[in-house]
């Protein structure tokens, strides 16, 4: 679902998003998302936030460092118990 790398200035605090609509059956939705990023440093909000539609899942990201390359990766559980992960990989850019 993802592509990369995700270019990101280290100064800025952005969101960061994965819409699992294509992989979700349908009336199927997501019940819970957390956020996790490797190597450890930036700050990650883990719980993230879960759309409207329970099909969009959107986290915060800060503090990258400069030149070094991030995963950041989603796990969801849905209403009927599946669970699935997808990452975003970053790096840390200068704009």
């Amino acid at each position: 679902m993802s592509e990369g790398p995700v270019l990101q200035d280290p100064d800025d605090t952005l969101d960061h998003s994965l819409d699992w609509s294509s992989w979700l059956l349908d009336p199927d939705l997501i019940a819970t998302s957390s956020w996790s990023i490797s190597p450890a440093g930036p700050t990650v909000d883990a719980d993230g936030l879960v759309s409207s539609q329970a099909s969009l899942t959107t986290t915060t990201v800060s503090g990258l460092q400069l030149g070094q390359v991030y995963l950041l990766t989603n796990r969801i559980v849905t209403e009927a118990g599946l669970r699935g992960a997808d990452t975003i990989v970053l790096r840390g850019f200068p704009k």
